[in-house]
């Protein structure tokens, strides 16, 4: 016999009579559904957690999962004419992806789309618990609400526990067990138990989560007298910029691994702490999150994101009637690193702009380190753009400050661009000799990471020198560490280089994978400079008959574009002179022309269209989306 048992969590005073049932009838099996745990030994435990959704807004075949299919099915009950159209689509997986595929919630979300678009059930879902109701007659009383839902269970809680639920309130994306410690002063034991009445659960990776849904219910749920709200936001922020101090840009390659796979399992905390620490004008705070947090933004490629974190800190931060010294420099901080995204995104004048904005600043309040670094980082923008001679000039200005101060890091990585000015203007013995110094140096240090910069500046010097099998050798070493680390800014890079290492040795198929991951990461990030080389490389080793003046079009695109790196454009000039040769001067000038005014968005289409390049969701931001 099976005894079917359904929401018992009302019935938990008699959970004994289940044990009674049980030794009367040996034969009996009895299937229970509750929102608490019943406590009782012969008990057998099997968590139910929400449908599949999809993880990022830019999945493409968001059909295939339960959650979308139940959402789906639930609004054509009540409105048969919906159809998901390509509109729908982000909008959709956002509701999915916000419930976590509670199915109670994905019907109660579906009730409004007769109403209502998918965007804007997305927009009230999000923005207030109490959206989903529905006053449908069929469905039972207690479920017409997740509110109610969330309610009934909430007044079963002791006090103790409402308060503890407040507290872990303020994590995001999930905690681990040292966090809960130190930020939220909650136990093991008192863990236990908020599992126990499913308000938590455990994932695979160990960590405590709490449905977002649960969450900001338990945000309205008006705070304890004895709590201080304030004092957990603050112990949060200061955990998590501790939490990231210790993790600033190790030397050794598995700890610079480590480091990134913990901040990226930790970064919605990292970045609610510096979401507040902003809006507090909390300046220690901000200062030890600059240090640390946009650094993991280089690498991830995640530039625009970044740079908008911080053009809208430094909008909150300098709305204050009084700037005092240590408010004003932590804003120059901001637009230092702000400065230093945009060049990668390659924003060249914006860049210059606010570097020299923050250098006005670090100037005036006598700040050397900062100075030092916003000094290299303008010599490094314009040696980007190929004005090689200013960008010496301010590289020799960080290099001395940095020798005043004795920063060794700050020293080698100027020796190592002054390196790279002479490399361009074809200087290479004396190139080759300063990258040799610098190398020699990072690993005296153990630095592995900045010794792969120089192995892939050594591989530039190679190939220039037409040492294609030696520049593949330094290119190789130096992706290993990129791809170790996973810094995709320079495994694009890397990638774009072995790729026309391998061209240069006939070596095709190698080539033209290297590229097509190149690029691949280069979308991503929304690169343009990556994508220009990666694009490139793709149409010179599949260059046929039928398809020869893309190659061309793109060389034109790429040395008529004034945001073209220096070092993208004398490759690009080499390449064309190795290739005029086979082809009319007519024939080069118009395919060139027509490369200056087409977008280069039309050339990534076009290889996706025609099966060369896979069609893939953008999941690398969007599965950790910023909410700044």
């Amino acid at each position: 016999i099976l005894l079917v048992l359904d929401s018992f969590e009302h019935l938990l005073e008699g959970a004994e009579l289940l044990m009674d049932f049980l030794n009367a009838a040996p034969y009996l099996k009895i299937l229970v559904t509750s929102r608490q745990r019943l406590n009782l030994k012969w008990e057998w435990v099997l968590e139910i957690q929400g449908l599949d959704y999809p993880r990022n807004e830019n999945e493409q075949d968001i059909e295939q999962f339960d959650a979308v299919q139940l959402f789906l099915q639930s609004v054509q009950r009540i409105h048969p004419g919906f159809s998901l159209s390509a509109a729908e689509r982000p909008f959709v997986a956002r509701i999915c992806r916000f419930l976590e595929g509670m199915p109670l919630g994905l019907e109660l979300a579906a009730t409004w789309a007769r109403m209502l678009s998918s965007r804007e059930i997305a927009s009230e879902v999000e923005r207030n618990s109490g959206f989903l109701a529905t006053t449908l007659s069929d469905i039972p009383e207690r479920h017409r609400s997740l509110q109610k839902v969330f309610d009934y269970s909430w007044q079963l809680l002791s006090e103790e526990e409402k308060i503890v639920l407040k507290r872990l309130s303020v994590f995001r994306g999930g905690f681990g067990k040292e966090a809960a410690e130190k930020v939220g002063r909650v136990s093991l034991q008192m863990l236990m138990a908020l599992i126990n009445k499913s308000f938590l659960y455990r994932n695979r990776n160990g960590r405590f989560e709490m449905l977002e849904v649960i969450r900001q219910f338990i945000k309205e749920q008006i705070p304890p007298a004895v709590e201080n709200p304030e004092e957990i936001q603050i112990r949060h922020a200061d955990y998590y910029m501790r939490f990231l101090s210790q993790r600033d840009q190790p030397a050794k390659i598995s700890q610079y691994k480590r480091a990134m796979d913990e901040i990226g399992m930790e970064i919605e905390n990292i970045r609610a702490g510096w979401q507040w620490s902003v809006l507090n004008k909390n300046t220690t705070m901000i200062s030890q999150y600059l240090d640390s947090l946009f650094f993991y933004y280089e690498l991830k490629g995640w530039y625009f994101y970044g740079e908008d974190a911080l053009a809208k800190a430094v909008v909150v931060l300098q709305y204050s009637y009084d700037l005092q010294a240590e408010l004003k420099g932590v804003i120059a901080k901001a637009l230092s690193a702000q400065g230093w995204l945009c060049h990668f995104s390659t924003h060249f004048q914006k860049a210059k702009g606010l570097l020299q904005t923050s250098i006005s600043i670090f100037e005036q309040l006598k700040m050397k380190p900062e100075l030092g670094t916003a000094f290299f980082r303008l010599g490094h923008v314009l040696y980007d753009i190929g004005q090689l001679k200013h960008a010496e000039e301010w590289i020799n200005k960080g290099l001395s400050v940095f020798k005043e101060i004795n920063d060794v890091q700050g020293l080698w990585a100027c020796v190592k661009n002054i390196g790279n000015i002479r490399l361009i203007s074809e200087a290479y013995a004396e190139a080759k000799s300063l990258y040799g110094q610098c190398l020699n140096a990072y690993r005296a240090m153990g630095d592995s990471y900045h010794a792969a910069g120089v192995l892939l500046n050594l591989g530039i010097l190679m190939e220039l020198q037409e040492q294609f099998h030696e520049a593949k050798r330094f290119y190789g070493e130096s992706l290993l560490c990129y791809r170790e680390i996973g810094d995709q800014t320079r495994m694009s890079i890397c990638l774009t280089d072995l790729g026309f290492a391998h061209y240069y040795c006939d070596e095709y198929p190698e080539a033209e994978a290297y590229f097509k991951e190149s690029l691949q990461i280069a979308l991503k990030g929304n690169s343009r400079f990556m994508t220009q080389g990666a694009l490139l490389g793709i149409a010179t080793v599949r260059m046929q008959p039928e398809n020869q003046g893309m190659v061309f079009e793109i060389i034109g695109q790429i040395l008529n574009d004034p945001l073209t790196h220096v070092w993208d454009r004398k490759r690009t000039e080499r390449l064309l002179e190795r290739l005029r040769p086979q082809f009319s001067e007519a024939f080069l000038k118009s395919s060139m022309e027509k490369g200056k005014n087409t977008d280069l968005a039309y050339y990534t289409d076009w290889y996706r269209t025609n099966g060369i390049l896979r069609k893939s969701s953008i999941d690398d931001y969007d599965n950790e989306s910023d909410n700044e």
